[in-house]
């Protein structure tokens, strides 16, 4: 079985096909992005079991370096900016320097008892708490905004701002590099389905309901532009495009589109149904003439 049949969120590739055409022309994604920032090279992973944090180089996927971290809880979470690296546990927020290799501070977490989704941005590192739409700005003294309800998966553009969806009323927010507060505007109609993306440093929402994509501008959304096909509105959107390209997948359980595969099928249940009637009592096969019942 191929690797596709066992991933989760198998690629809808004819959205992706359809979408890399809308979006080439809504924001000119092959153009270079000018002033982009250089976001820090490789990741840092957290290993429990050994209370470390480790860090894999991004050119050769090896890890290089690593950080004793006393006190490490599953599923604490690991995200850098230029000169510190936060790992986000149930309880606290442990700080180390990158360049000393060693923990500087401990802080209480900013929001208890919610996974989080990390974010690295050229403006800081962030912890994105969907359920409460909480959105913090990681440091020895946190900055912590909220969009007052949920909100989707974040997006980042290279000037350091992060972007989220109000799942709930369709507002759009935005958290400026250096920003006290997010900026919410409404956006999206209310009740849609559907995520952001980034493609050429332009922020999009994709409309699962509607089966439309549109940029984000200043007063509002663009115009929508159809993706050609019916997506699934629990489909999960890419958080940037690929060579202009911007993916769209669908839970494993969800039809695909049909690509005349249904035809096939159909054909194959009526040569089986008929190859069922056909079989005489003992399993010996009569042959039937055109028209005979």
């Amino acid at each position: 079985m191929s690797e596709r049949r066992h991933s989760r969120w198998p690629l809808l590739g004819l959205v992706i096909a359809v979408v890399a055409t809308v979006t080439l022309a809504l924001t000119g994604a092959a153009k270079q992005v000018p002033g982009l920032e250089f976001m820090p090279t490789g990741h840092w992973i957290a290993n429990t079991d050994l209370g470390l944090v480790v860090h894999v180089d991004g050119a050769t996927k090896k890890s290089d370096t690593q950080v004793s971290v006393p006190g490490l809880t599953p599923g604490s979470q690991v995200v850098q900016d230029g000169t510190h690296g936060y790992v986000v546990g149930k309880d606290d927020v442990t700080i180390f320097g990158k360049s000393t290799l060693s923990v500087e501070a401990t802080v209480p977490a900013p929001v208890k008892g919610e996974p989080s989704v990390p974010i690295e941005t050229a403006g800081g590192a962030y912890s994105v708490f969907r359920q409460s739409g909480q959105i913090v700005r990681l440091g020895l003294d946190p900055q912590v905004m909220s969009a007052g309800g949920p909100v989707g998966p974040p997006v980042a553009t290279s000037d350091g701002t992060v972007w989220v969806h109000r799942t709930d009323s369709g507002a759009i927010c935005k958290a400026a590099r250096g920003a006290a507060a997010l900026d919410c505007r409404p956006m999206a109609p209310a009740g849609h389905s559907g995520g952001l993306t980034v493609s050429g440093d332009k922020v999009l929402f994709v409309d699962t309901t509607a089966d439309t994509m549109s940029v984000v501008e200043a007063t509002g959304l663009g115009a929508a532009v159809k993706l050609g096909v019916d997506a699934p509105p629990n489909a999960r959107i890419a958080p940037a495009d690929a060579a202009g390209k911007v993916a769209v997948l669908r839970p494993v359980h969800e039809p695909h589109p049909p690509r005349g595969g249904a035809c096939r099928r159909e054909g194959r249940a009526r040569r089986a149904a008929s190859s069922r009637g056909d079989r005489a009592a003992g399993g010996r096969r009569v042959r039937r003439s055109v028209g005979q019942r």
